[in-house]
């Protein structure tokens, strides 16, 4: 699967569009968590004639955008206990509102759920915003190790 985003900077207008991938959420400043609907075509190479589609959404400088594989929603305890998408939600809803603070949030909860249990499927995780609420950009934040 992939997405692709394209984000204006200068406007804060970002443009989505799914090749078979989950949508983007985002999270603003008062911890509402919106989905950026997108039409969510075939997997890139599945279909020669698939057509891809983009939205675009206006952001605003406090939203932090997260992208996520169903690893980290199909994440299972010891159980069979899905992690699930609602869980997910809740998780991005409580963090601190930065994107380094979301990634931080989702990743620990996914470890203490799925308490120690095997990975069964690859955990990516992309967490971005306009600016940190120190002003830099995202791409200078330091990410944290996952063990």
């Amino acid at each position: 699967t992939c997405a692709l985003l394209i984000l204006d900077f200068t406007t804060l207008h970002v443009r989505v569009a799914s090749a078979g991938h989950m949508p983007p959420l985002v999270r603003h400043s008062d911890g509402s968590i919106i989905e950026l609907g997108v039409p969510r075509s075939a997997p890139l190479g599945v279909n020669e004639a698939a057509v891809y589609t983009s939205r675009g959404f206006d952001l605003v400088s406090s939203d932090v955008v997260v992208l996520y594989t169903d690893g980290i929603s199909e994440a299972a305890d010891e159980k069979g206990g899905l992690f699930g998408e609602p869980r997910l939600v809740d998780t991005i809803s409580a963090s601190d509102g930065t994107p380094e603070g979301a990634l931080i949030q989702v990743l620990d909860a996914v470890k203490v759920f799925t308490a120690g249990e095997p990975q069964s499927d690859d955990i990516t995780l992309l967490c971005f915003g306009p600016a940190s609420r120190t002003g830099h950009p995202a791409s200078t934040w330091k990410l944290p190790s996952v063990s």
